[in-house]
Order: structure tokens, then sequence, then C-alpha cells
């Protein structure tokens, strides 16, 4: 299912009896109503001059004009499409170039909580004995412990001051996201520590409150100058909240998604502020699959009525984040896919049946000396023409559509030159095709053969 997670009544979407009704209904009544189209030509035409011969007879001009105006809108129906089925797979391929900040690969999350009736010692006496008996599992390389998940969201976004700047207005007060988390976590994610340290067994609930940075903030608060021994605390300069030492700084992490840029990330140690709400981070040396039965056997050994909830691989949570733009992808292809072959199908039976009425003309041309390869020429201009003029006006429908879809977006500019270039370029190619087949069949007609068409 690419449908996002969330999707309103995705359970209750599937194909049933009026679905399929309607689709019949809807074919029929398409049947019906553009059948009446040749059906009044056929009852205009003037049977006496069709009964001579004469040509010309078969097809007003009014038809003509009909059809090639058919040919032009699928044209430009199709260019909507494919332009924003490219600019859709831009985006997905630029989401897939993102670094998230941390290895996403063999990884096994999943989350518990705490009720009010656990106390902060009892907290504490289950994070250490969850994380040592998780670490010491066949095939677990490393145990994180976090308030948050990455890519999911942060879940805690507060304000915070640092205690060497001047006390900001409160407009102007910056926020990070704060995440508590064990002393495991950074290696589970295979973090990258850029200056100073990560908490460690001096870090314990007696001790010096303490907090690990990433380098946003580092930049944002401190530019130029070393945050390691700086102190900061959650909260206005007011708040009754402690000062924490800054002992480390760590990577930037994307929390809210992939498509957002990282936020200021102020890590806490998960014993110095120990959350109710956990997830668990299992890095393996295998699929990470692998050992979740074991896993939940240890969480339920320690209290066997914890809730075990949002279990999956952070592959999975990755996939599930770009799931939006994934679904546009597929639409966008399969609604272009279509429109391009019904405007490649119709450009070929206009050129076809022109090539057809024309038949005699054709046959004069060739019997004057007109060289094949110029009715060859003649006859794909004029399909390309068609083609031409729908592609001019499907790239301004284009253009207004990549505005609306802007918010699916990512790593590419709404008006993207190279799709907007390789767009007309690819439909044009196919409309070359389509218009080449009945041309190549007009230039071999026999002369002698053409003019005794009627």
């Amino acid at each position: 299912m690419v449908a996002p997670k969330g999707t309103p009544r995705l359970d209750a979407v599937h194909l049933d009896l009026t679905a399929l009704g309607f689709a019949f209904a809807a074919a029929a009544t398409c049947g019906l109503v553009f059948g009446l189209f040749p059906a009044a030509l056929a009852w205009r035409t003037d049977g006496r001059r069709s009964l001579l011969g004469l040509r010309g007879a078969g097809a007003s001009a009014g038809s003509h004009r009909l059809r090639r105006l058919l040919v032009v809108i699928e044209t430009a129906l199709a260019i909507v499409l494919l332009t924003g089925a490219g600019l859709t797979m831009r985006t997905v391929a630029a989401l897939a170039r993102v670094d998230p900040g941390f290895q996403p690969d063999r990884l096994l999350t999943l989350r518990v909580n705490l009720t009010t009736e656990w106390t902060e010692a009892r907290r504490r006496n289950f994070y250490a004995d969850l994380e040592a008996r998780v670490s010491a599992l066949p095939g677990v390389t490393a145990v994180g412990l976090a308030y948050s998940l990455p890519i999911e969201g942060s879940g805690w976004n507060s304000v915070f001051v640092a205690a060497d700047k001047p006390e900001p207005v409160r407009a102007d007060t910056p926020s990070g996201a704060m995440s508590p988390v064990n002393d495991g976590y950074f290696d589970a994610l295979r973090m990258r520590v850029v200056r100073g340290r990560v908490f460690d067994a001096r870090d314990a609930d007696s001790s010096p409150p303490v907090v690990v940075v990433n380098e946003s903030l580092a930049r944002r608060i401190w530019p130029g100058e070393d945050p390691v021994g700086k102190r900061l605390k959650q909260g206005w300069f007011d708040t009754p909240n402690k000062w924490r030492e800054v002992v480390g700084v760590v990577n930037d992490v994307r929390f809210e998604g992939l498509t957002e840029q990282p936020a200021m990330q102020v890590y806490m140690p998960l014993r110095q502020e120990p959350s109710r709400s956990l997830a668990v981070i299992v890095r393996t040396a295998a699929d990470a699959a692998t050992v979740l039965q074991a896993v939940e056997q240890v969480v339920h050994g320690l209290d066997r009525d914890l809730a075990i909830y949002k279990v999956q691989t952070m592959d999975d949570l990755l996939d599930a984040s770009i799931a939006r733009q994934r679904m546009s992808v597929i639409i966008f292809i399969t609604f272009a896919g279509v429109a391009l072959v019904l405007a490649a199908v119709g450009l070929y039976g206009v050129v076809a049946q022109g090539v057809t009425e024309r038949t005699h003309e054709i046959g004069i041309r060739l019997a004057l000396g007109a060289r094949r390869g110029h009715v060859l020429a003649l006859i794909v201009g004029q399909g390309l023409a068609m083609a031409l003029a729908g592609t001019v006006a499907g790239l301004a429908g284009a253009a207004g559509l990549s505005r609306t879809i802007q918010g699916l977006l990512f790593g590419v500019k709404a008006t993207d030159p190279a799709t907007f270039a390789a767009v007309p370029i690819a439909l044009l190619a196919v409309a070359a095709l389509a218009c080449w087949l009945p041309a190549r069949r007009a230039a071999r007609l026999d002369p002698t053969k053409a003019l005794r068409a009627e």
C-alpha cells in the first residue's frame, strides 16, 4: 500500500459492485455522449454527393477542426500530467539523497509508556535493566533509549537561553527540540561527535546537569566559539530551571521528517530527565526484525503489563515519511501514461484519417514529381503542428499546476528547467513517431492506384 498512514477512511476503500457499476455507467455514458458527434456529422452528410463520390463530401471542415482540437487538448493534458510526474519523481530522487544524520539500516524501534505510578527512581532502574538485558541479546550491537525518534518528530519543543548571552526579548527567544536520551543513543544511531563528549557514567542523576547540543544550535547560539563548557537552560531567563553545562556537540539529525531542515536540538541524560514515554532503538548485526520477539520478551519480563506499540524498523519509518510523495509519483505517472497513450493514438488516428481522405491529392503530388521525402515531411509536419500547439498550451497549464503542488516538492523548483525541457522533447518525439507511421504509408503510395482512389 503506497498511501501514507493516516489517510482518512483508507481501510474502507475497496472494489465492490457499486464501484464496478459506477465504472461501467461512466464508460457507457462516455461512449454514448462522444458517439453523438460522429452520428451528428453523418446525419448532416449530403447523401447525393456521397453517392456521386465527390471528394471532400465525407468530412466537413468543421469535423476536421474538431478532431484537431481534441488532439491539441489531449496533448496539452499529457504535457501537464507528464510535468507533474517529472517534478514528483525528481522530488523522490532528491529525498533519497538526503542525509538524515544517522544510519537507518538494521535499526529496530518500538515504544512503551510508563504510567504515573512509576516513580523517577523506578523509571531509572527500568531504563538500566532494559538496556542491559537487550544489549545482552545475540545479534544486538547497541541499544538507544530516547523520548523521541528521529524523523518521527521531537515531541518536546521548548525555548531555552544561554547563560553567557544577553537576555533576549521573549519574542526572539530561541527554541529547540528537547530529547532525553541514554548513553548508548548516539552509538545506536551512529551519530558523529563533533566536539567534546557524549553522556557516560559520570552523568548520574545526582551529578551536575549536562546537555549535548547539535551543530545547528552551536552555530546559532555560539558562532565562532567553542560551546563546550557553556551553560544553557530550558525555559525563560527567569524560569527556575537548572542551568546545564554543554559537554559535547553532535551532528544534526532530521527530527521532523526528511523534508524539514534540522532544528536546534538539546539532548539531556535520561537519568537526569527520566521520561515516562520511551522509544527503544536496537541496532543489530543482521536483519533488525529478527530480534523483535526477543526484545518484546525482555520488556514483558520486566513488566508484563507494559504495552508495546509503534514497532517498526527505521527504514520503514523513513519510507513512511515520504509515502505521500511516492503516492503522488505513482498517481501522476499512471495518469500521465494514459494521457500520453491517448494523445499518441489520437494523433495517429487523425493523421491516418487525413492520409486516407487525401489519397487522391497525394497521388497527384507524386505524379507531378513530388519526392516521397517531401510527402513524408508534409504529413509529419502537419501532425507535429497539432502536437506543438498542444505542447504550448500544456506548458502554460503545467506552470500553473506546478505551483499548486509546491507543497509536495522537495529539492526541485516548481518551474524546474530540466523537467520543463525534457517533457516537451519526450512528448514531441512520441508525436513524431505517431505521425511518421501513417506518413510513411502515404509516401509509399503508388501514384497510379492513388489517382484511381475515390
